[in-house]
């Protein structure tokens, strides 16, 4: 008990040490140049899996004299050369602190990358893990999410992202380190010339934990990306980050999503920009940031070379704010992706945009997401006649027509309902009929490539041009039930079956005595004329008449 509890006074970088003094030369197991093949049940693959098991077995007994139960049952499967110094100091570490080795943290230590997610390390796990891979020269990246190592076992990592030179990318998310873990990390990295990315989301980081990112910033010559999305920043904070945004020369990427940086925190980081040359990818979404924010990012824009990716999602913009910011872009030819998803634009700031990009040709976008923003058709002309003369890309929600009715009037009246139940190949050749269309001559009007075959928009929308009279979600349903194999197309073959089949029922009913109102195809006609004289503005009562063929 007191060589416990004096093993966890220790820190990760002591107890290594001791582990490496301690260590007795180990001679290199021997291989074989091949394996002998036994006549068994057992599967070259079984026997390779029964190998590794043993030695790794025949290593925990030499450091241990014990059995170890790791953290899942199933056969452990490593690579045959385990003999890597981190792994032993890990399987020591857990048994002198009294822990259980976690499977994916030992096999972490000999690949490039190692990843725990959804683990729960508690002080005495994470110190163990730390001990293993301050001396690996092989992990390059290291993975915690979601593993409450929390404010105590902060600085074990601390110590790890001081000593360990191997280490480019670090991810430690959500796992409520908070200011200490603020503290620790930084001030471990800002002499750091190894790590390229360091992932720190979901941290609960609060305006007091900006100064150690700002001093990061400020210190750090290495670092190309920072992702500190879903904390607590707030304008103190966005002030403190933007201080060490505009010192630093060497940062890419930053990802400050998901945080509160209204107001002055806001207008900071649009002045950092000015003054930044190399920050390439900008992701400020979901901040709130409004028309301060706004207004200040086009004013550095209008200075800024070097940002190519901005992300304004969800930010409270208003169309005013989005005509400010597209005044900064009038010069900018840098900046290529825009995402304004989730603002209080309308379908007249999605236009407001294209129309800017229209008479500023040196902008340089190329790619604009405005989330599930509702648009009309004139936006959809003015975007494509932009596509015929650059290059120009954008994500956009539901497409409404300018004549299209009113909402009240959209709805589909008891006839329309009522004719959608009969077969629909009978109801458009009765329609034809009744207009005195042609088949063929409908079906090449709206096969415009002379394929055979027509989409379901394609068909719908040459209805619609000779005037069928139905309204555009009873349209929609009756076209999704002509194309009857549902492959997406109307095909002429198609057409031309139903049309013989209408027609042998014509030939049917004027054999038989069935009266033509009682038959299907009188029941088509009687509703289809009711809807065109409906649909013509008359009477109820004079309609029904005309509709019968009734004179008055």
């Amino acid at each position: 008990m007191c060589a416990l509890r004096s093993n966890r006074a220790l820190s990760a970088v002591s107890l290594a040490q001791q582990y490496r003094l301690d260590m007795k030369p180990r001679r290199p197991a021997m291989r074989k140049l091949h394996r002998s093949r036994r006549h068994s049940s057992s599967s070259d693959a079984d026997l390779d899996a029964n190998v590794e098991t043993d030695e790794v077995l025949e290593l925990v007994e030499e450091e241990e004299d014990e059995e170890f139960d790791f953290d899942e049952d199933e056969e452990l499967d490593l690579p045959a050369d385990n003999t890597e110094l981190s792994q032993r100091y890990y399987l020591m570490s857990c048994r002198q602190l009294g822990v259980m080795p976690v499977r994916s943290i030992l096999r972490g230590l000999l690949h490039e990358k190692l990843s725990c997610k959804g683990f729960v390390l508690l002080p005495d796990d994470a110190k163990a893990a730390t001990i293993a891979i301050l001396g690996n020269t092989i992990v390059e990246t290291v993975e915690f999410e979601r593993n409450e190592i929390g404010e105590n076992s902060a600085h074990y990592f601390g110590d790890v992202f001081r000593k360990n030179v191997y280490l480019t990318e670090i991810r430690l998310r959500w796992n409520g380190l908070r200011t200490e873990g603020a503290r620790v990390v930084c001030e471990a990295l800002e002499k750091n010339n190894s790590v390229r990315i360091l992932d720190l989301t979901g941290n609960q980081f609060n305006d007091r934990d900006a100064i150690y990112f700002r001093d990061l910033l400020d210190e750090n010559s290495a670092m190309y990306e920072l992702h500190l999305s879903h904390n607590y920043f707030r304008e103190r904070g966005g002030e403190y980050i933007a201080d060490g945004l505009a010192a630093n020369d060497f940062l890419r990427v930053l990802d400050l999503s998901w945080n509160h940086l209204r107001m002055g925190g806001a207008t900071a980081i649009g002045k950092a920009l000015a003054k930044n040359i190399n920050l390439e990818v900008l992701n400020l979404s979901w901040n709130g940031m409004y028309q301060e924010g706004a207004s200040q990012i086009a004013t550095s824009l209008t200075r800024n070379q070097a940002l190519r990716d901005l992300d304004l999602s969800c930010n409270r913009l208003s169309e005013a704010c989005v005509a400010t910011f597209l005044a900064g872009l009038k010069n900018n030819s840098t900046l290529k992706k825009l995402r304004i998803g989730r603002n209080h634009i309308s379908h007249v700031g999605a236009v407001l945009v294209l129309d800017y990009i229209k008479n500023n040709p040196k902008i340089g976008l190329e790619y604009i997401d405005m989330g599930d923003q509702h648009v009309r058709d004139d936006f959809i002309k003015l975007l494509k006649e932009l596509q015929e003369n650059r290059r120009l890309e954008v994500v956009f929600g539901i497409v409404w027509s300018c004549d299209r009715d009113p909402i009240g009037k959209q709805d589909a009246s008891e006839d329309e309902l009522a004719l959608l139940n009969e077969n629909p190949h009978f109801v458009l050749m009765e329609f034809m009929r009744i207009q005195k269309l042609r088949l063929v001559d409908l079906f090449h009007q709206m096969d415009k490539d002379n394929s055979k075959g027509i989409s379901v928009d394609e068909f719908q929308n040459g209805l619609r041009e000779v005037h069928i009279p139905l309204k555009r979600k009873t349209l929609e349903t009756f076209v999704r039930k002509c194309d009857t194999d549902n492959n997406g197309e109307i095909e002429y073959s198609e057409l031309i079956e139903a049309n013989k089949l209408y027609k042998e029922a014509l030939r049917k009913l004027a054999k038989s005595t069935t009266p033509m109102e009682k038959s299907a195809i009188g029941r088509i006609q009687k509703l289809l004329r009711k809807i065109m004289l409906d649909n013509r503005g008359l009477p109820p009562d004079q309609g029904n008449q005309l509709a019968t063929g009734s004179t008055t």
